[in-house]
């Protein structure tokens, strides 16, 4: 039970308006969630919203 409300706690907080369905990309050592859409939107634009994501983050990296 208390994973259920860690993960509400979490969806809270990256959620507050509850609007769905949300996509988010996680990083694999789970440390970074990057939000990609919410609500209902089309395949191409949730493409150019992760490149975007990429490109934004690969220029942090290399500051």
């Amino acid at each position: 039970m208390l994973a259920v409300s860690k993960n509400n706690e979490l969806l809270n907080k990256l959620n507050p308006k509850h609007v769905v369905p949300v996509l988010y990309l996680v990083a694999s050592d789970g440390k970074k969630i990057y939000a990609v859409a919410r609500g209902i939107i089309s395949e191409d634009k949730i493409i150019d919203n992760i490149l975007a994501i990429d490109r934004y983050y690969h220029k942090l990296e290399t500051r």
